[in-house]
């Protein structure tokens, strides 16, 4: 399996305050509070949340359906606003920045892995990597070559130019794999990666993960009900009613 996944940044492309050691906090959250609705219907999704994210680990979020995950992993990310509380990401707090600059934080340094990969349907894989590059200002033809790069970095090499329907669960996925690395982000946000895929292939797609997390100035979030993947998170922090009961330090082993 390959293990390196891109070529290394240069310091000057990493956020200010981007740790160098692995035990240095990647995410700082205090206080985070997320409500929906409104008077007699208002629900909270998340209730005073403190968290540390660590850089060079992959941490993982689990619980039971509307405990609360997908809505901390949103905030996080910045797809969401929280009603109170703060989120630092690598020494930038979002909840300080407007929607124009968090939106452009976004785009240069996190990345996201959905369950249902939202490739598009007509374009190549290559393509499907390069269209976010091209929306933050690459050329496309650059942008294309740095898709392929990635893609054959991530055991695509072959399929660079099938379309999503050419390819197995597992490969469309290694494609939006493909696609939230290619800008090198800092932080690597996934929501039920191998939900949709069966044991062999989400044991694929996790080792695949692992390689991305095994870098002093990355983090990665996996958000997960997937028991069969647990072993490859350091930290697992369980969540119910929109808290964090628990975090569990364990150390990752390969899968069999």
């Amino acid at each position: 399996m390959t293990q390196a996944v891109a070529p290394e940044r240069a310091a000057d492309d990493l956020p200010e305050g981007t740790p160098r050691d692995s035990s240095d906090v990647a995410v700082r959250i205090r206080g985070l509070s997320k409500s929906f609705g409104s008077g007699a219907q208002r629900v909270a999704a998340l209730r005073s949340v403190n968290w540390d994210v660590h850089a060079g680990e992959m941490s993982m979020i689990v619980g039971p359906s509307g405990c609360g995950k997908t809505t901390l992993l949103s905030v996080i990310a910045g797809v969401l606003d929280g009603d109170q509380g703060t989120v630092s990401i690598f020494g930038h707090e979002l909840t300080s920045l407007g929607d124009r600059a968090k939106t452009r934080f976004r785009a240069r340094h996190i990345g996201f892995v959905f369950q249902q990969y939202n490739l598009l349907p007509a374009l190549t894989a290559a393509e499907n990597v390069a269209v976010p590059l091209v929306l933050t200002g690459w050329a496309w033809a650059k942008a294309v070559r740095r898709a392929r790069e990635v893609l054959e970095l991530l055991g695509l090499a072959g399929r660079t130019e099938n379309l999503p329907s050419q390819l197995s669960g597992g490969q469309q996925q290694r494609v939006a794999i493909s696609r939230a690395l290619a800008h090198e982000p800092s932080l690597l946000v996934c929501d039920e990666p191998t939900a949709a895929l069966d044991h062999e292939s989400g044991q694929n797609v996790m080792e695949l993960l692992r390689g991305v997390v095994v870098r002093p100035d990355r983090a990665v979030i996996v958000v997960t009900h997937d028991n069969r993947i647990f072993h490859y998170g350091e930290r697992i922090i369980h969540m119910d009613d929109g808290r964090i009961l628990k975090e569990v330090r364990r150390s990752t082993t390969t899968a069999g």
